[in-house]
């Protein structure tokens, strides 16, 4: 089984390429395949909800109409919101 790279040389990594090294020189300097210095440059996560900007007005809608179906709350939003 093999182990994790840790968050500490994942930080040198990518600091030594924003620092312009060339990721080939990166990868035999620091003994990491050219690959994970690539995994290692996407964002970490999960990405944001599309709707975390209409989670407050969506709440309320649903406090005040608990009985809204998808549809009307779709159609509602795109009235109100754009």
């Amino acid at each position: 089984m093999r182990i994790p790279y840790s968050n500490d040389l994942r930080s040198r990594v990518l600091a030594a390429v924003d620092g312009g090294v060339p990721v080939r020189q990166v990868a035999a300097l620091l003994r990491v395949s050219v690959s994970y210095i690539y995994k290692a440059s996407l964002p970490c996560g999960r990405p944001p909800r599309k709707l975390a900007g209409h989670e407050q007005a969506l709440l309320m809608r649903l406090g005040a109409e608990p009985d809204a179906t998808l549809a009307e709350l779709r159609d509602w939003l795109a009235a109100e919101r754009g």
